[in-house]
């Protein structure tokens, strides 16, 4: 049907897209109450608990007064809008407990965490790929998963060249909003949109300065 003409086959999921918004349906089979999660690149089917997730991700955002879900909504979107069609980067429950894994300690605006995750990201995996090695991303709910076993090193490569990129892009014009809103930014779709940073009306990157080699960010008040 025209009306479906978006749908697409996905590794786990059938993915929908819309003009302002992508759905990922993921079939599920049930045997009595553990749920199986099949993979099309080979046939598998893996068991998931996506109860146990949702109960993962609600304690993970308490833990966080409240901030860990708007932070995993602001790191969907950057996904959607930088990655090409042609790559795998992570996404779903994986891009979530990456962003668990990584999410700065003492940090509670929004545009100061987002940076410091994407520097904690690029800090934790770029000895690992560099050593030819995939990251792990284990379960929340079932330890003895990995949930990037249905990505490539190459997707976590280009992955982590984005979020360098971005951060590159801090780090050569600073975090103020004129370089967001610059023909650079819009071009690499790197721009955040200000809707999404409820806690002041303004741009989600201040003033950067580096220390010991990194880019921190830096109160200019």
């Amino acid at each position: 049907s025209s009306k479906y003409a978006s749908a697409h086959l996905q590794t786990h999921s059938v993915g929908i897209s819309f003009s302002n918004l992508d759905i990922d349906v993921v079939p599920l089979a049930v045997d009595d109450e553990t749920c199986f999660i099949g993979c099309i690149d080979d046939g598998r089917w893996t068991e998931t608990n996506p109860k146990g997730h949702i109960e993962w991700s609600t304690t993970v955002n308490a833990e966080h007064d409240g901030r860990f879900k708007p932070v995993v909504k602001i790191m969907k979107w950057w996904r959607r809008e930088n990655c090409p069609e042609e790559e795998r980067w992570p996404k779903g429950i994986t891009l979530e407990k990456i962003i668990a894994d990584h999410y700065p300690e003492d940090v509670t605006l929004y545009e100061d965490i987002i940076v410091q995750l994407m520097e904690n990201i690029a800090e934790s995996y770029d000895g690992l790929l560099a050593d030819g090695i995939k990251p792990q991303v284990i379960d929340p709910s079932l330890t003895t998963n990995d949930l990037a076993s249905g990505y490539r090193r190459e997707d976590f490569e280009a992955f982590v060249r984005a979020i360098h990129a971005a951060l590159d892009l801090i780090s050569e014009e600073g975090s103020t909003s004129s370089t967001w809103s610059s023909p650079q930014a819009v071009e690499t779709r790197l721009l955040f949109p200000q809707h999404i940073f409820r806690q002041r009306p303004r741009f989600p990157f201040r003033t950067a300065k580096p220390r010991h080699g990194r880019w921190h960010v830096k109160d200019p008040g």
